[in-house]
């Protein structure tokens, strides 16, 4: 949804100017970060300067990645009891869980190249140090983390989180369909509208509604979770669209 818009920059002295509008787009976070954008290929050095101005843009292809590695992560962890189980990390002896929530480990994942650029160097405490944290996992990580250039989970919740709320169980489906005839000439078209709302049992019944998702043996429950009924269907006129 931000896509296209400008963001407030500021210049070396400080002053603040908007920033013309782009086709990629702009992390929205809660600095007023130097009218400069970082590329977040390649590789930085966190001694770099470069490393610790200006902002990000982020392309489709970069945020396609993203959502589908929040869909592995919700997979993985959901269902979520609140908005706090599902935007903190998930205290208990899963480490990989417990170090951070569903989209920072997104951020974080292999298959996402978003901050790619900023991995050299680490932030963690050696070994060999004897009072080193009890959960050192949860250090771990590039030494530039939390400079303006790399995106965190902060950044993705800021623009969302005066809209964002736990879902709801009932969904409104629309569906659009037309005839044409072999000119491309639309002969007919037809809408609908269908409310469904999702069961607390799983597709297969075979196991118990209680199963926590990773612990699904079946292949149709992995895939596709819990089981959906149409609680209501109609056929809408033109004028309701």
């Amino acid at each position: 949804s931000l896509k296209g818009r400008p963001v407030v920059v500021r210049d070396a002295n400080g002053t603040e100017s908007i920033s013309p509008a782009t086709d990629d787009v702009p992390v929205a976070n809660l600095h007023g970060p130097i009218s400069r954008v970082v590329d977040g290929n390649g590789s930085l050095s966190a001694q770099d300067p470069n490393q610790w101005t200006g902002r990000r843009e982020l392309t489709g292809e970069e945020i396609d990645a993203l959502a589908e590695a929040i869909v592995r992560e919700v997979r993985r962890r959901g269902p979520f009891l609140c908005l706090g189980d599902f935007v903190n990390r998930r205290v208990g002896k899963d480490k990989d869980l417990a170090r951070a929530g569903a989209i920072q480990s997104a951020l974080d994942a292999k298959s996402v190249d978003i901050n790619k650029a900023f991995n050299s160097g680490t932030r963690s405490v050696s070994s060999a140090v004897s009072n080193r944290f009890a959960f050192p996992e949860a250090e771990e990580g590039p030494m530039a983390f939390g400079s303006p250039g790399i995106v965190k989970q902060a950044d993705i919740l800021t623009p969302i989180a005066p809209v964002l709320s736990v879902r709801s169980d009932s969904f409104i489906i629309r569906a659009y369909g037309e005839s044409v005839d072999k000119n491309g000439k639309v002969l007919a078209r037809a809408w609908c509208e269908a409310v469904v709302e999702r069961d607390r049992n799983y597709v297969d019944p075979s196991e118990s509604a209680e199963t926590l998702p990773a612990s699904l043996k079946v292949e149709v429950n992995k895939t596709f979770g819990r089981r959906y009924e149409i609680s209501s269907f109609r056929w809408l006129h033109p004028e309701e669209i």
